[in-house]
């Protein structure tokens, strides 16, 4: 086996663990939200940024990202029909 055949192996392999170890973080991550109720990092993280940005600039990113909630469903109901 040449020096090349030996790193592939080892990045595939490790590609592989990654892969894995992923999926199983996302399953225990959705495991943990369903039954205890636990909450995922992006739902934590919004609680604990948002109230500290000023106003304006918490108004802009609103803007920049569409607008209100209630202004989209209203768009998304309307183009559905």
């Amino acid at each position: 086996m040449t020096g090349t055949q030996r790193v592939r192996g080892t990045l595939l392999r490790g590609a592989a663990a990654g892969l894995v170890a992923g999926l199983l973080g996302a399953l225990v991550l959705l495991a943990l939200r369903s039954w205890a109720g636990v909450p995922l990092l992006a739902e934590l993280l919004p609680d604990r940024v948002l109230p500290h940005l000023p106003v304006d600039l918490f108004l802009e990113v609103i803007g920049k990202f569409g607008g209100k909630l209630d202004r989209k469903l209203c768009r998304g109901a309307r183009g559905a029909s």
